[in-house]
């Protein structure tokens, strides 16, 4: 004081009686020596913006005005822009005034001009203001992972992060700071706090139990009077199947509870011993469960089944009626006097009971389920039929909406049985339908007084009031097949058509609703109708019934003049069923009038490949006849009359046609081994091996050039019938085309020296002379031959002829003499 009487503005006093003040903590006194210092003309210009910060700094922490620090932090920088105090000042005081964004700007500058645990600081303070006030917590993660870079302890850091990842669920960072949270704690309530809150991380959002049971066990090691540790502790145990450790950790629950443990608990270490046949230890837990919670549904079930376990029926029966007593609602009380009831008939043998128990729960709340049928059944069983019938209707208008149908059903059941009143009954059934129009046991009832009472029109219309509303397919079906016997019984096929048209509107696949449908256009004579369904129904059958529906097209699309179709229908009958003989009979028929001569004659072998052995014969005799006659198919009748030679029921002229027909397409050799196969089946000598052998002989010899098999076969005709002329002449031939001259004569010798006619036996002599004239031993036998034959021959040509050889004769041996003597007689 005595510096500043000197010299006022000494700047070495001010500061000095500046720094007494702030230990003295005169703040206003502070105020006013730097207010002072910042005006002082002495100082230099960083100065002035120390003293501006240091002002602001006093407005902000001293004297609580925010806007008064701006103010001088704003009057600092502008003396010097990086003043770092007034940067840091600035973005506080910004931030107290609740301008958060102008506050993170203002830090985001002065972040540069920091160090230390001032730039940590500044970096936790713009976090904050990104992540709580502007939605920015990927950048508030970002700016306190920087802090814990420059600061890896920071706690402050390291809580805030925490806070950051706790609200965004960023998990498995939060995890990580847990161990750092952990060792920083010093006191034991707040590192079990810490532990239970990281097993709690681990196991909910982590799914990591094994970190989860570590962290937790640390909780409970901490805070060993933590139930809420335990109960974490005991959801890792029960996940990992650890039923001892989950039965410890449960206990250690329901013993930190005290007198009022949670019921779950006492439920599920109830549970875990029942599970080990310990039904004892498990009541123990389920009685003080009960004492606690007597209306809680799960506690008075379990309670009850371990009783039931246990076989302690009278124990059972109080707390059921205890459980009734506490009930919360209506529907509560009225399932467990069921259960009551349940244990009166079933354990107890005592029905009476039972059956009040069940009239106790109706009475508590007739919309409960299943009990009024149970009621039902009792009553029933008791024979009660005049309580019955009260109970029931009272059930048909009380009980659960699903269930009245069934109660009017039994009711009308009741009245037609035991009180024998139909009318009764039947009204009882039309209330039940009231309610539900399809009702398959109210209609079936309907039905069955109507069947009882014999009234034809009452039983139709039953079964029509069903049909018209059911949709169930099957029930349809039967509904109406039973109808339409019943309109067919009194003469009324069009309206039996029109419940067959509905039954195939419903059900358009049904083939058995096709089928009636088609049945009765037949009878109705309605062909076109039936040809629709049928083509229809013909898509939806099994191959043989394929076959049937086909052939009835084709026999439709006759008679209606449509042949082309009618074939086509045959011939898809015959895909179905390629062994219809039938069809095919059929088939052919109509392909003939078509003149559809190639699919005729395909038919017919098919045919022919299906018939017995004698119709077998006949249809192969038409298919040759059609080949041949009408399709030229000469190869084609070969190969048919072929299969036909020989096989029963042939015609006679099989084998002539057969063997005409191969020799005029030149099938000599095919034609020559059948001749010789019938010549070898015949018997010999016989009429017909004759004419066989004459012609085998003539093919040989004439088509096929084997003249010595030919001479051979007509040698043997001529042994047959020596006279047979047809066999001389081709023996003749054959021997003379085999150029078997010394053979030839012989034979003409032979014939001659055996022919009974004098004219055959000259004929024989004159051919033999011919033969052996120009032989070197001959020719005197051959002159006296024409000699003998030219005075004696019966046959004047032939003694002409033999007159002029005998004058060639003598001529060319130069027998002059004789020569003269010939002609001069």
């Amino acid at each position: 004081e005595q510096a500043l009487r000197a010299d006022p503005t000494t700047p070495t006093a001010l500061q000095h009686l500046q720094r007494i003040h702030f230990a003295c903590e005169r703040w206003d006194l502070a105020l006013q020596i730097a207010e002072v210092m910042a005006e002082h003309p002495a100082l230099p210009a960083g100065e002035h913006a120390a003293a501006f910060a240091q002002m602001g700094t006093l407005w902000l922490e001293r004297f609580d005005d925010p806007e008064a620090a701006g103010a001088q932090f704003e009057r600092a920088l502008a003396q010097d822009p990086e003043q770092k105090d007034a940067l840091s000042g600035l973005a506080r005081a910004l931030q107290r005034c609740d301008r958060e964004r102008e506050a993170a700007d203002a830090w985001e500058r002065a972040l540069p001009h920091l160090e230390g645990r001032e730039r940590v600081a500044g970096l936790i303070a713009q976090a904050n203001l990104m992540g709580r006030s502007l939605g920015r917590s990927e950048r508030a993660v970002e700016l306190l992972r920087r802090a814990l870079t420059d600061d890896p302890q920071n706690p402050e850091a390291i809580e805030a992060l925490a806070e950051h990842a706790r609200a965004a669920g960023l998990w498995p960072l939060l995890a990580d700071l847990q161990e750092r949270r952990f060792e920083q704690a010093t006191e034991a309530q707040q590192r079990a706090a810490i532990a239970f809150e990281a097993g709690r991380i681990q196991l909910e959002n982590l799914n990591d139990l094994d970190l989860a049971r570590q962290w937790l066990s640390r909780a409970v090691d901490l805070d060993p009077e933590n139930a809420d540790a335990y109960q974490s502790l005991a959801d890792v145990q029960r996940e990992s199947g650890d039923e001892e450790a989950l039965m410890r950790c449960l206990e250690r629950v329901v013993e930190l509870s005290g007198d009022a443990p949670p019921v779950w608990a006492l439920l599920e270490v109830a549970s875990l011993h029942s599970d080990r046949r310990d039904d004892l230890r498990a009541l123990e837990n389920l009685e003080q469960a009960f004492a606690i919670a007597p209306g809680d549904a799960f506690v008075g079930e379990a309670y009850a089944e371990t009783l039931g376990r246990l076989g302690r029926s009278d124990e059972l029966v109080e707390v059921l009626e205890r459980r009734a007593v506490a009930a919360p609602d209506a529907e509560t009380q009225a399932g467990v006097l069921a259960e009551l009831g349940a244990l009166y008939e079933d354990r107890l043998a005592d029905p009476g009971a039972a059956c009040a128990a069940f009239e106790r729960a109706f009475d508590a709340c007739p919309t409960a389920p299943d009990i009024a049928a149970s009621l039902e059944r009792l009553q029933r069983k008791s024979e009660s039929w005049d309580a019955l019938r009260a109970f029931l209707e009272r059930a048909a208008h009380e009980a659960p909406e699903a269930e009245r149908v069934g109660f009017w059903c039994s009711l009308a059941e009741l009245l037609e049985t035991r009180f024998e009143d139909p009318a009764a009954a039947a009204e009882a059934l039309n209330e039940a339908l009231a309610l539900e129009p399809g009702a398959q046991a109210a209609h079936r009832g309907l039905q069955r007084l109507a069947e009882t009472s014999g009234d034809a029109a009452a039983r139709r219309n039953a079964y029509e009031r069903e049909a018209n509303v059911s949709d169930d397919p099957s029930r349809l079906a039967f509904l109406t097949a039973k109808l339409i016997r019943l309109l067919e019984a009194e003469d009324r096929p069009e309206a039996a058509l029109e419940w067959a048209q509905r039954w195939v509107e419903a059900a358009p696949d049904d083939t058995e609703a096709l089928s009636e449908c088609a049945r009765l256009h037949d009878r109705l004579g309605h062909p076109e109708a039936l040809i629709e369904l049928l083509n229809h129904l013909d898509a939806l059958v099994e191959p043989r019934e394929q076959s049937a529906i086909r052939r009835r097209l084709g026999a439709l699309h006759v008679a209606a003049g449509r042949r082309d179709e009618a074939i086509r229908a045959y011939q898809r009958a015959l895909e179905a069923d390629p062994s219809d003989i039938e069809v095919l009979e059929t088939l052919v028929v109509q392909l003939d009038v078509e003149n559809r001569l190639d699919d005729l004659a395909r038919a017919r072998r098919r045919l022919a490949e299906l018939l017995p052995p004698p119709r077998k014969a006949y249809c192969l005799d038409a298919l040759a006849h059609l080949l041949l006659d009408r399709l030229g198919d000469v190869t084609g009748a070969i190969e048919v009359l072929t299969r036909l030679a020989g096989r029963e029921g042939a015609p006679e002229d099989v084998d002539d046609r057969l063997d005409a027909l191969l020799d005029r397409t030149g099938g000599h050799e095919e034609l020559a081994e059948r001749l010789r196969t019938r010549l070898e089946s015949s018997h010999s000598g016989s009429p017909e091996a004759i004419a066989v052998a004459l012609r085998l002989g003539r093919v040989l010899l004439e088509h096929l050039g084997r003249y010595e098999e030919a001479a051979d076969v007509f040698r043997r005709a001529r042994s047959w019938e020596a006279g047979s002329t047809a066999a001389i002449d081709g023996l003749a031939r054959a021997l003379r085309a085999s150029g078997d001259a010394e053979g030839l004569a012989r034979f003409y010798a032979e014939e001659a020296s055996r022919a009974d006619d004098p004219a055959v036996g000259d004929r024989m002599a004159f051919e033999r002379a011919v033969l052996i004239q120009d032989a070197p031993d001959g020719s005197t036998e051959a002159a006296e031959t024409y000699r003998r034959l030219a005075a004696e021959a019966a046959d004047p040509a032939l003694r002409g002829q033999a007159s002029e050889r005998l004058a060639l004769l003598l001529e060319r041996s130069g027998a002059w003499a004789q020569l003269r003597a010939h002609l001069a007689a």
